[in-house]
């Protein structure tokens, strides 16, 4: 008898260069050989703001701030083991109009904050909320020079136990 269950050991989340919410995942306890149906949700929040070229943010920068629900959806087929493995992601730019910036500066993703979030699956019906809120800083406005905080910081893995 099949027992649908996501496998907690497994769950690793991250934030790529771009800001988009990656969680790979195990689910166990399926039929073999199936399409199963998955759906990724956050509410998130981006800053995008206006940089010169020499990577500065002038004092009066042009901000866009965004909050809201985004969600990812894909099938996926299970295994002869009854298995899926994968990864899902979510991409905050679903929110944003292009921020327009003065000649000479570009827009950039300043900070994302990825909370509430809840991988489901739609098929069996098995929903597993993921701890948070996981957040990035890109950049820091407050100083005057570029300030790249390394990808390494948002990196977030825990053993659910």
């Amino acid at each position: 008898m099949a027992n649908p269950h996501f496998i907690d050991d497994f769950f690793v989340l991250d934030i790529d260069h771009n800001g988009k919410l990656e969680v790979a995942f195990k689910e166990a306890g399926l039929g073999n050989n199936l399409s199963i149906d998955y759906e990724l949700h956050a509410r998130v929040y981006t800053l995008y703001a206006c940089q010169n070229k020499g990577g500065n943010f002038p004092v009066d920068a042009k901000k866009q701030e965004r909050r809201g629900p985004v969600s990812f959806y894909r099938t996926m087929r299970s295994d002869k083991n009854g298995h899926v493995s994968g990864v899902l992601r979510l991409d905050p730019l679903m929110l944003v109009d292009p921020l327009e910036c003065p000649k000479g500066q570009n827009d950039v993703l300043v900070t994302v904050e990825f909370n509430v979030m809840r991988i489901a699956d739609l098929t069996n019906s098995v929903i597993y909320d993921l701890p948070g809120p996981l957040e990035h800083t890109f950049h820091d406005m407050n100083d005057t020079g570029k300030k790249t905080v390394t990808l390494e910081n948002a990196i977030w893995r825990n053993k659910f136990n």
